[in-house]
């Protein structure tokens, strides 16, 4: 990635996405090794581009779902500015959103269509925020419009993190008062 940035004419960094380097997608597929996580799918995945939607737990979401399927994330304002998280985001193709203000939010409406229109996915959390995902919290549904406007489908997914009995674990989640350093650590 750093000789991607080191030769931008070469790599053409400025004008494709993180998920557009094979490099990458073995990168993440390292990254979910790393993070001692076994993905496990039930159901069936739409296989066209489109709006996923689903509860949130961790910063760690974004790794396992982008493992699945190269996607860009709607993702809070402040996103941007962390260090590492927020260039991986960026690069990823996401959006940025300021969730205090409710008419900032619905002006960043119109750049979650023109990514669907490009034949792009993404994933939303339409909670809003994070919990230990005993229990999905209620859907905020405003950026479902992007997706009844440009006409492309909409995939709930329901994400958990458990152990190998099926025990939800609490580890994963980022909440409250936590760090990225103390989440990684549990």
């Amino acid at each position: 990635i750093g000789a991607c940035y080191q030769f931008p004419q070469v790599s053409k960094i400025d004008q494709n996405e993180l998920n557009d380097y094979a490099l990458f997608t073995l990168w993440v597929e390292d990254l979910v090794r790393s993070m001692n996580t076994e993905v496990v799918v039930e159901g069936s995945p739409m296989e066209a581009s489109g709006l996923f939607v689903s509860n949130h737990i961790s910063w760690l979401d974004t790794i396992v779902f982008n493992h699945l399927r190269p996607v860009g994330f709607i993702a809070r304002h402040d996103l941007e500015e962390w260090p590492l998280l927020g260039t991986f985001t960026k690069r990823m193709g996401s959006i940025y959103i300021n969730r205090t203000n409710k008419f900032e939010a619905y002006r960043s409406i119109p750049y979650l269509e023109e990514r669907l229109r490009q034949g792009g996915s993404v994933h939303l959390f339409p909670e809003s925020t994070t919990s230990v995902g005993a229990e999905v919290l209620p859907f905020f549904p405003m950026f479902y419009e992007a997706a009844v406007r440009v006409g492309v489908p909409v995939q709930p997914v329901a994400l958990k993190y458990t152990d190998e009995f099926g025990r939800l674990l609490p580890e994963p989640a980022f909440i409250d008062d936590d760090s990225f350093i103390d989440t990684l650590e549990r």
